[in-house]
């Protein structure tokens, strides 16, 4: 079998049992009387592997196909932080535009239909038609009404207001989500590659482009402030003390990136940072507090 793996980590891993329960790892039931032994209880290094297939599903990008491989090994001693050895993606995802929270789901549903018409080499609307495929039990089929009035953003893009999912599609066109390409008399419609955001396009409320802002962070800066995270509290007194060069080689990432995802982390209370540059110092999380109609229910 071909050794080239897509996304390798390294972290340490204390096993207070000598073992690792894969049920909470995998959150699956079909390991559970399989505990995975590791030997004495102690501190162990773990490297997680992933090696990718194609997605079985465009836009997705998950696949079953994918294959998992955690290795462990004793590492007595001092700890050394996590490091990545391998990224197949950007360690920040590109940001959302914000559509899907304006338009909702009749829209993302549509889009869907675009990309795997379009995927398949002929994006006709009739395509596209026979692609659609409701997510939802409350969604409707391609010709049946919408329950979304659109009517404004539809005044604001200059074109009728959307009644079905199929008139939907003027509307992705006129707000650039959607572009179209016609040759001999027929239409074909394919998504846009780089979709405007949406507070470019419309006229909307401060507090909403706002609020969708704080969304588009939360999807780029999340999982890679918490590598960021990880490395300080594995590291000695929870602090980092590295150049942004020698953070970029850890964890395999650009300047930018970290800078964005220190300046997230700090500002949802993750670190806190000093004056130097590339030191950063990982802030105790405080236990959530009690959910008191619990506790009361417990208590009866």
């Amino acid at each position: 079998m071909d050794d080239v793996w897509h996304d390798v980590v390294e972290t340490p891993y204390y096993a207070n049992t000598g073992s690792v329960m894969l049920t909470t790892v995998l959150y699956g039931e079909n390991y559970a009387d399989r505990p995975l032994r590791l030997g004495a209880p102690g501190m162990y290094r773990v490297r997680v592997s992933c090696r990718r297939t194609t997605p079985e599903i465009p836009g997705f990008e998950a696949s079953e196909g994918d294959l998992w491989r955690m290795q462990f090994w004793a590492a007595p001693g001092t700890p050394q932080p996590p490091r990545w050895l391998a990224r197949s993606r950007p360690a920040v995802p590109s940001g959302r535009t914000g559509w899907q929270a304006v338009l909702g789901l009749p829209c993302q549903e549509v889009l869907h239909a675009v990309q795997v018409a379009a995927a398949a080499g002929n994006a006709t609307e009739e395509q596209i038609a026979a692609a659609y495929q409701p997510w939802s039990s409350s969604s409707g089929d391609w010709s049946g009404p919408l329950a979304e009035d659109l009517s404004d953003y539809a005044v604001q893009l200059g074109v009728p207001a959307p009644a079905t999912r199929q008139e939907l599609l003027r509307l992705l066109v006129a707000a650039g989500l959607v572009i179209t390409e016609t040759s001999a008399e027929v239409t074909r419609y394919r998504p846009s590659a780089s979709p405007p955001p949406v507070e470019e396009v419309l006229r909307l409320p401060d507090e909403q482009v706002t609020m969708i802002r704080r969304q588009d962070a939360f999807h780029r800066y999340t999982s890679f402030a918490a590598d960021l995270a990880a490395v300080a509290v594995w590291s000695p007194g929870c602090t980092v003390s590295a150049t942004l060069e020698e953070l970029s080689r850890q964890l395999l990432a650009t300047e930018e990136e970290i800078h964005g995802a220190i300046r997230y982390g700090t500002e949802r209370g993750l670190f806190s940072t000093s004056g130097d540059e590339g030191v950063v110092m990982a802030m105790p999380r405080l236990p959530p507090p009690p959910e008191v109609g619990r506790i009361a229910r417990r208590l009866e």
